[in-house]
């Protein structure tokens, strides 16, 4: 069995002892992320090497009425996400270490407007020790709504500023996570041992699930905010700066507009006002 399955299993395992099982949806995520990843050789790969010879080397600018969604591997190092005032969907790199093609940054297109971004040559195996730290870039014109972002990352900070998108997701592990006012309508983070999620919303997604072992999420949120926060989970906790109210089980806070849901084992939920 693969390191990064018994990962997924334990995540599975001990959220069920909480009363909150994953559903086989969060598994079939977390399952795509954690086995692109590190096996029982110390080694990872990416993407799928079948389909190798569709994706090229970066970088790469596009036009962005070409890309509908954006979905991102990355291993080492660092992720920046961030929209700006171009007029192209940019897409690049940058390293201390000198890299062959095949360890540098591919990317495809697909037909339907996925952008997929991954962090080297789709298939190629890299030993987990000596992976190059590569810090990565992509910058979204600051008129573009993605229908789907989705980042699946392992050891490296995430930093995603300002975008806009119907549906984010994060699966991440032993991530440092920063969401600034970014316009999402559906927020998903799946995380195992992040050392933190920072969020700022000048305005809430519709709804927020969080799903973590050993993390904790801050929520940095305006005075008027309306949530409504359902707590599952083993040694989870929640705190709040502005005054909740309970409603059966859940916690609400002003019209109780957001939806949230937390499943967690050992991490805990902070609310400040910005």
């Amino acid at each position: 069995m693969k390191k990064t399955t018994i990962v997924i299993v334990a995540l599975a395992g001990v959220l069920s002892l909480g009363g909150c099982k994953l559903t086989d949806h969060r598994q079939h995520h977390f399952q795509e992320l954690l086995n692109s990843y590190v096996d029982d050789h110390g080694e990872f790969s990416v993407g799928n090497a079948n389909d190798h010879n569709t994706y090229m080397t970066g970088p790469v600018s596009l036009s962005p009425d070409k890309v509908r969604e954006l979905t991102i591997d990355w291993f080492n190092d660092s992720i920046t996400v961030r929209a700006y005032d171009g007029n192209e969907v940019c897409v690049s790199e940058t390293s201390d270490t000198i890299l062959d093609d095949s360890l540098t940054l591919h990317y495809a297109l697909t037909s339907d407007g996925e952008l997929k971004v991954e962090f080297c040559k789709p298939g190629v195996k890299v030993k987990a020790k000596e992976a190059p730290a590569k810090r990565l870039l992509v910058l979204l014109p600051r008129t573009l709504r993605l229908e789907e972002v989705e980042v699946n990352g392992v050891s490296q900070s995430l930093t995603m500023d300002s975008i806009s998108c119907e549906k984010l997701e994060l699966n991440s592990v032993a991530n440092f996570v920063v969401l600034n006012e970014c316009r999402v309508g559906h927020l998903e983070s799946n995380s195992v041992n992040t050392y933190s999620m920072e969020a700022t919303f000048s305005q809430l997604p519709e709804d927020i699930e969080l799903n973590t072992v050993g993390s904790s999420a801050t929520f940095y949120v305006p005075a008027d905010a309306g949530m409504t926060i359902d707590m599952n989970g083993v040694v989870s906790d929640l705190s709040c700066d502005l005054p909740l109210s309970r409603k059966g089980k859940k916690h609400v806070l002003g019209n109780g507009a957001c939806k949230v849901e937390v499943n967690s084992v050992s991490g805990t939920l902070y609310i400040k006002q910005k």
